[in-house]
């Protein structure tokens, strides 16, 4: 009988792990969705840095050309 049970917990427990996996899984839109939106913070974080290395470029350039 023990046994019996134990068969019985065995896909039961398999089909836990599916699910389980199954939804870990991001559908191929919803990884389109974080990689759109991952570019478009990259794209903002490139334009700051471009923004802040431009006033550092004209900062040196006022105060060297005395």
């Amino acid at each position: 009988q023990e046994q019996q049970q134990e068969q019985q917990q065995q896909p039961e427990q398999q089909q836990e792990q599916q699910q389980q996996q199954e939804q870990e899984r991001i559908s191929k839109e919803q990884a389109q969705q974080l990689l759109d939106a991952l570019m478009q913070d990259e794209k903002e974080v490139q334009e700051k840095v471009k923004k802040l290395q431009m006033q550092q470029g004209q900062r040196v350039k006022t105060e060297k050309d005395w």
